[in-house]
């Protein structure tokens, strides 16, 4: 979280969790980090205006980070600590709990070790002021890697206390660059733009663009952050919903499925694409994927939405 979102004579609760306090995407995004034990941890989002959907909302999309904050945290602490660990899968299923509230929270939920591959499943869930958002699942594997320095001032244990020039990420002015696609008329979202999100193509089969990673973006083992990585494809997908809703409906976006299949680094470009695989009358189902320019994909996801008539 950036200290710039604080009063100054707010307390600070003493907690930390180094894998957290390290972790740059989540101090970007205003996440907080209110409480920790020995296996769960929960945490706050403090929701910013250009996290926000066309409906005031918290973008979908947006909640990312925290959820990777949420699941990725549990497998860490239920090992005490000594080992680290990084997420092969994560799995969204979005309900109608969203609102206009400034803050939402995610806790994680329960962990469990499958000693047959070496590898923690755990689940967290999102909540905002209408209820539940978001149930989150993910699979974690041990890796054998250093966790940087922490990213917080040390006195401020548990809550992000960046730079706010030096992480808080960057949006395009209305009409700039990446905020609309001319040949196509899909326009992107304020968060789409933050996310670093161009479109280059759409038809009535897919869409596809580019994506471009920053440094504010990046977990505490300097690549880029899995819930960043989920909100890409999030985004992505709401884009090409975007594009095939009519005026008279709304398409709710309520399942997706992540395969994290490399890490991806910062500062650097990659395609993304969105297949329809089917546009029902009711229910809408894609493929996304994310490519670097080396032929290699770095997540693979599928996505289901639902089509519903406005009142």
């Amino acid at each position: 979280m950036n200290s710039s979102s604080l009063a100054t004579d707010e307390s600070v609760p003493a907690v930390g969790l180094p894998i957290f306090d390290a972790d740059r995407a989540t101090a970007s995004m205003h996440v907080r980090l209110e409480s920790v034990d020995d296996h769960f941890a929960v945490f706050t989002q403090q929701v910013q205006d250009w996290q926000r959907g066309p409906d005031g909302a918290i973008s979908l999309a947006a909640l990312g980070p925290m959820v990777d904050a949420a699941v990725g945290s549990a497998p860490y602490l239920s090992a005490g600590g000594t080992r680290n660990f990084v997420m092969s899968s994560l799995s969204a299923t979005f309900v109608a709990g969203v609102g206009d509230d400034d803050t939402v929270r995610a806790q994680s939920r329960r962990v469990d070790v499958d000693r047959r591959t070496d590898t923690v499943a755990s689940v967290a869930e999102v909540h905002g002021g209408a209820g539940l958002i978001a149930v989150v699942t993910c699979r974690a594997v041990p890796v054998e890697r250093v966790l940087r320095e922490t990213v917080t001032v040390p006195t401020q244990h548990g809550l992000q206390t960046v730079d706010e020039s030096g992480t808080r990420p960057e949006t395009r002015a209305v009409g700039a660059p990446g905020t609309a696609n001319t040949a196509t008329s899909l326009r992107s979202s304020v968060f789409a733009a933050v996310l670093g999100l161009e479109v280059a193509a759409s038809t009535t089969a897919s869409v596809s663009g580019t994506w471009t990673t920053a440094p504010w973006m990046l977990n505490p083992f300097d690549t880029v952050q899995g819930g960043v990585v989920l909100a890409v494809v999030t985004e992505a997908a709401q884009l090409a919903l975007a594009g095939i809703t009519s005026a008279d409906e709304v398409i709710g976006l309520t399942e997706i499925s992540v395969d994290l299949l490399r890490s991806p680094a910062a500062s650097t470009t990659y395609d993304w694409s969105v297949s329809f695989l089917r546009i029902g009358r009711r229910m809408v189902t894609m493929a996304v994927t994310v490519t670097g320019t080396d032929g290699r994909e770095q997540a693979r996801a599928t996505c289901t939405a639902f089509r519903v008539r406005r009142d």
